[in-house]
């Protein structure tokens, strides 16, 4: 078999994968999974100033925060934004 032959099969390969998880980010509807969620429980765990966490939106990704200093926050992982930033 030729290299070029290969190759070509390769990247049409490669061309239909990155096709289909287009397709499905597409179709995706959540804002984040159960994983995620968990993994931000944790860290605010270990953070151990967290008082009480909240999701306005899971389609949009909002979380309230509120931490033991009576401060709030909210975090908007969809648009990768932080009140505590501003």
């Amino acid at each position: 078999m030729p290299v070029p032959w290969l190759v070509n099969g390769h990247l049409e390969k490669l061309r239909k994968k990155i096709n289909k998880h287009k397709q499905d980010i597409l179709k995706w509807k959540n804002g984040v999974g159960k994983r995620i969620e968990q993994k931000l429980a944790n860290t605010y765990k270990k953070m151990g100033c967290i008082a009480i966490v909240e999701c306005y939106s899971l389609m949009l990704g909002e979380y309230s925060v509120e931490l033991t200093n009576n401060r709030k926050l909210v975090m908007k992982l969809g648009q990768q934004t932080c009140t505590c930033r501003l």
